[in-house]
């Protein structure tokens, strides 16, 4: 019987049990490679398959595979038909274990992996192994001997991930793409204006787009302080990211709605009217997370006036999405 609950996406159950012996139905036969190590079983076969002679196989299959259910029936039952464990195996197992065997262990567990109700994870024992190893081989030879533990030593912690999204709403990226990135700059420098022009590679080139983007920055910066844009939060706790600035790209991060999406869009051509540099939408594209809607993405797309991409691409060379491929994107790092 299911109880009903009000906050918990859990059900509470309650089982009422009886003493009505359930009687499964019989299995279907099911051939186990345990027997491959018998004796009989190899005899057993060898009669069966030549029985009939002139049989078609499936008449072979058919007898050999009735046979050995007859025989493979009570066979784990039958201690003296088959020793699973042969006398020196048992002889091994009944060995006091070792400072080797525990310290091999203890080794063969990541460093980092989580730690123990008291906070010590394998890293711990690994580092100063030279110290506890006389306590930790006793502790675990007792309880080979005894066959107990103390209560304290299963006590563990027990953590609830949450089912984490960004929110009802969903986040959106913007990735624009500056096409005068290094040609032209305005009104940012007042009445500074180069006369001969400045080309990608001059020395100067970089300081001038680091003052416009940090203009831009300050821009969608005073947006964000007065609410109007809240960004992207990769984890709970988390500064919010609203952009990333890198050479002629720009990724500008915003909740899925249209109220964000129109501050951002109207930061773009003030943006293009001081810097004097244009943004070229066709180039610029913009991806959203999973749980945007349709209706969102639809009305977001009118606004921005920009394509959705399925990849938001790579930024400084790394991908903006790596998700279960970290092995692939970053494999070049092991080199």
């Amino acid at each position: 019987m299911v109880l009903d609950v009000t906050t918990s996406d859990h059900l509470p159950l309650i089982l009422q049990l009886n003493s009505q012996v359930y009687m499964p139905k019989s299995r279907r036969f099911k051939f186990e490679n345990i027997w491959i190590r018998d004796v009989e079983c190899l005899n057993l076969i060898q009669n069966s398959w030549n029985t009939p002679d002139e049989g078609s196989i499936l008449e072979k299959i058919e007898y050999c595979c009735l046979k050995l259910e007859e025989w493979g029936g009570g066979y784990l039952s039958n201690r003296e038909k088959v020793q699973q464990v042969s006398e020196e195996q048992n002889a091994q197992l009944l060995q006091p274990i070792s400072n080797e065997e525990v310290k091999e262990a203890v080794f063969s567990m990541h460093a980092e992996k989580a730690p123990g109700y008291d906070g010590l994870n394998p890293g711990f024992y690994q580092a100063y192994w030279n110290i506890i190893e006389n306590d930790v081989v006793a502790f675990c030879q007792q309880f080979f001997e005894t066959r107990e533990l103390q209560v304290e030593f299963n006590h563990t912690l027990v953590c609830l991930i949450s089912k984490r999204t960004q929110g009802v709403n969903g986040v959106a990226e913007l990735k624009i793409d500056v096409s005068k990135a290094f040609t032209q700059y305005g009104q940012i420098f007042g009445d500074v204006r180069p006369q001969r022009g400045i080309r990608q590679g001059d020395p100067i080139s970089p300081y001038l787009y680091i003052l416009c983007a940090e203009a831009l920055s300050s821009i969608i910066k005073r947006h964000e302080d007065v609410g109007l844009i809240y960004g992207c939060v990769i984890a709970r706790g988390a500064t919010p990211v609203s952009h990333l600035l890198f050479a002629d790209d720009c990724y500008f991060f915003f909740k899925a709605v249209e109220s964000e999406a129109r501050v951002m869009r109207s930061i773009i051509p003030r943006y293009e009217e001081l810097s004097g540099q244009a943004v070229n939408f066709n180039k610029s594209a913009i991806t959203f997370s999973s749980n945007t809607s349709t209706q969102n993405r639809e009305v977001i797309y009118g606004i921005v006036e920009v394509e959705e991409s399925r990849s938001p691409g790579n930024y400084l060379g790394i991908p903006m999405a790596v998700g279960n491929r970290k092995n692939e994107v970053f494999n070049f790092l092991s080199g």
